[in-house]
């Protein structure tokens, strides 16, 4: 499921890139503002999958993205060189962002680590009470049938 949606969002912002023209001056932003939208699918996988799935994702936007940009802007050197530093901006946010997320995950687990062995412990009494639980019940009927019979 998470990985249909990044694969939809994937296609839709590089559709939605590659077909917005760039010679209007409004278009242009629309077409700007798009290109920042390939963040969200690393973003989300990083969250969803950690720092391989943000690396993959990233890997996929750089695909998706670098043909619009030798076809779109060939020979326009000023603006290879942007679209170049946009690649690499995808690729430093796949890496901090999936490391950012190990982080807190092991964070997370290490807020929970004291409160796991307590949660143990406390599991062992209560399985070393479940037999002495069970043989009063067991009791229990006896007395009832006992009482019962007579």
């Amino acid at each position: 499921m998470r990985i249909g949606a990044l694969v939809v969002i994937l296609l839709a912002v590089g559709l939605s890139h590659w077909v917005t023209p760039t010679d209007d001056r409004y278009l242009y932003i629309v077409h700007v503002v798009g290109c920042k939208l390939f963040l969200l699918p690393v973003v989300l996988a990083a969250v969803w999958f950690g720092l391989r799935g943000s690396l993959l994702t990233a890997g996929a936007v750089t695909v998706l993205y670098s043909p619009h940009v030798l076809l779109q802007w060939k020979g326009v050197w000023s603006e290879n060189l942007s679209q170049l530093g946009e690649i690499a901006g995808v690729w430093m946010v796949a890496v901090v962002a999936g490391v950012l997320v190990r982080r807190s995950r092991e964070a997370g687990r290490a807020a929970l680590y004291p409160y796991a062995s307590k949660l143990g412990a406390l599991i062992d009494a209560l399985e070393a009470q479940l037999p002495a639980a069970g043989q009063g019940k067991q009791v229990s009927e006896d007395r009832t049938s006992r009482h019962e019979a007579a």
